[in-house]
């Protein structure tokens, strides 16, 4: 079944006639440029303290703290670039190979098959990020003369249509949270060739006894209908002048507290701890071996972006929330390339499965501290009833929504910075 996709996959992508030679060209520099640059992301253990459960997503208070390895609080941080070594391995296997990033190769190898969805997604977005770039900016610009409300739905659009299904292939989303006075039924930017479709759609996870919510947006990263699907929270995030930090939700280490991920972090660990458990009981109704027990969650913003991971193995949750990475340049213009290629590699996880070095997993095991809450709160066997569901409001649910298989990366939106 595996093969057949991949092979109606293959046949699908090489009828398309996006292989000019002298685009290829141009955008094998930019791939060659933006590993030569590449600006490292580094991930630091952390460990949470009891926090509340029962809640939604959005009332969740979790504090958290660096964690630092016993006995001598030896500081310890991860490398983005080693976690997601199979993202870089095959943009450098295509380079070396001098046959163009973009084109078929291997075609035997069905790894490679696998991948070439995730590779043409990137081929095109970076063939038109110039119209993004200009897209994003023009209306990022605008939003914020206008309403809380427009605001919110405004950018999910703006970053839905212009970023983040870019970089999956079949490039389909679907908004699940909005404000119901604003719905735009095309993406609202400012280019007349865009007039993108936008489909509204619930769709949530979680359990009652511990936290749940709906994603504001769902990706779809493969063109086979729900069988994998990346959700986008957004969060209704805190301006630059806001000083005063809910004492629930704050870091309790002072190297984390410089940056803007402590304003929502409850929101970004809960729903990153939360889809980690989900993905792990995907795993077990489908009698699998897993892959992967390192689940990404990425939280982004107009100007930031923020990775979050949690191992639901291994009880080791990992944050670059102590650092803003810029989603821009320094020209405030152009994308940021390490950020392009960060988020590409994210949403498409489940072809470059992240991984931690045995002697960093053997180090950090157990360190976040999530499971002892579980297990002292008698909560722990709950995990295994997360699922998906469209209503989390009413104790009965809407299990018309059942699991069937449907794979999910997180992604967290912050409209405001």
């Amino acid at each position: 079944m595996r093969r057949t996709r991949v092979n109606i996959c293959f046949r699908a992508l090489s009828m398309q006639s996006f292989c000019n030679k002298r685009t290829d060209s141009k955008l094998e520099t930019y791939v060659k440029n933006a590993l030569d640059n590449y600006m490292e992301l580094y991930l630091r253990p952390i460990r949470i303290s009891p926090c509340n459960f029962g809640v939604s997503f959005t009332d969740a208070h979790v504090k958290y703290t660096r964690y630092n390895i016993p006995p001598q609080n030896e500081k310890v941080h991860v490398k983005f670039s080693t976690v997601f070594h199979e993202g870089f391995e095959t943009l450098d296997d295509h380079l070396k190979k001098n046959t163009g990033v973009f084109e078929i190769t291997d075609v035997e190898n069905e790894l490679g098959l696998d991948r070439f969805p995730a590779v043409a997604a990137l081929r095109m977005f970076l063939s038109e990020m110039r119209k993004h770039e200009e897209c994003l900016k023009e209306a990022v610009d605008l939003h914020g003369q206008l309403t809380d409300g427009h605001s919110e739905t405004f950018i999910t659009a703006l970053l839905g249509s212009h970023l983040l299904s870019r970089l999956v292939y079949g490039q389909q989303y679907r908004i699940c949270r909005h404000n119901r006075h604003y719905r735009p039924g095309f993406c609202p930017c400012f280019h007349s060739n865009c007039k993108e479709k936008i489909v509204y759609q619930h769709i949530g996870f979680g359990h009652e006894d511990l936290w749940y919510g709906q994603p504001d947006v769902v990706l779809f990263s493969k063109q086979e209908s729900y069988r994998h699907m990346v959700p986008v929270l957004f969060y209704d995030g805190v301006s630059e002048e806001t000083e005063d930090i809910d004492s629930n939700m704050e870091s309790l280490d002072i190297d984390s507290s410089n940056g803007k991920f402590k304003h929502f972090a409850g929101q970004a660990l809960s729903h990153a701890i939360t889809f980690a458990f989900y993905q792990s009981n995907l795993t077990d109704v489908r009698n699998a071996e897993p892959l992967r027990s390192l689940i990404p969650s990425l939280v982004i913003t107009p100007k930031y972006y923020y990775l979050v991971m949690y191992d639901y193995v291994n009880d080791i949750l990992l944050s670059s929330g102590h650092q803003d990475s810029s989603l821009w340049d320094d020209t405030g213009c152009s994308f940021n390339s390490s950020a392009i290629l960060h988020i590409w590699m994210i949403l498409n996880y489940r072809d470059f499965t992240p991984f931690l070095n045995l002697n960093v997993k053997n180090c950090i095991a157990h360190s976040s501290n999530v499971q002892n809450i579980l297990q002292d709160q008698n909560l722990m066997k709950k995990t295994k009833e997360i699922q998906r569901k469209d209503d989390f409001i009413s104790t009965s649910g809407n299990d018309s929504d059942d699991d069937n298989g449907e794979d999910l990366t997180v992604l967290y939106v912050n409209k405001a910075d």
